[in-house]
């Protein structure tokens, strides 16, 4: 899977973002990454997105950048049109407890808590009975695994995109909150180690 495209589905504030941070600094990964944010996807075709969007899609073709696409709302057909784009790509389903995704998202988009919550409960559910079913290579990361055994997810995370990783490279990605560089790549940093997973909600 490594250098290959992949897509991250998760609900708001589940740590699609974190996910995408860490998977971007693995060091074998030698191509610099793209968000798309599904505007590939839109298009009837490959072909179709190709002549839209040229200069994003010639890149991706050419092998020169990495897209990963991110969808928080759980729209399957996303997902179907990025695996016919993208057949050798993968999928990555981040979950968290609904509770502190629904509390996140009314403190950040003043959403209506329990209306949140049920589509996070169900969304979440929905989607890990899809994604098993499809024959596609998917990896579902637990957001609070993640937060309290960093070290283990992180290592399940690199191996999932196709190489192992030193333990001291890991405990640097953890560690490391601001952007550093690893022979000559530059690595983006977890801005947010400092806080994240411990933001009290009321």
């Amino acid at each position: 899977m490594l250098n290959s495209p992949f897509f991250i589905t998760g609900f708001e504030s589940s740590g699609t973002t974190l996910l995408r941070r860490i998977m971007s600094m693995h060091p074998s990964l030698d191509k610099d990454i793209i968000h798309e944010q599904r505007k590939l996807l839109e298009y009837r075709s490959a072909k179709h997105a190709e002549m839209n969007y040229f200069d994003e899609y010639s890149s991706i073709l050419s092998g020169e950048k990495v897209p990963y696409y991110t969808n928080v709302t759980y729209i399957k057909n996303y997902i179907e049109k990025f695996i016919e784009y993208w057949p050798q790509g993968s999928v990555y389903h981040i979950t968290r407890e609904p509770e502190s995704c629904a509390k996140s998202s009314k403190r950040r988009f003043n959403r209506d808590y329990d209306a949140a919550l049920q589509f996070c409960k169900s969304g979440v559910e929905n989607m890990h009975d899809y994604l098993v079913d499809l024959s596609y290579e998917c990896f579902e990361i637990n957001y609070d695994e993640l937060v309290k055994y960093p070290d283990v997810v992180i290592k399940n995370i690199y191996e999932s995109m196709g190489e192992d990783v030193e333990v001291e490279y890991i405990e640097k990605v953890i560690s490391t909150k601001e952007s550093w560089n690893y022979k000559g790549k530059r690595c983006c940093g977890l801005r947010y180690a400092s806080f994240v997973g411990k933001v009290e909600h009321e």
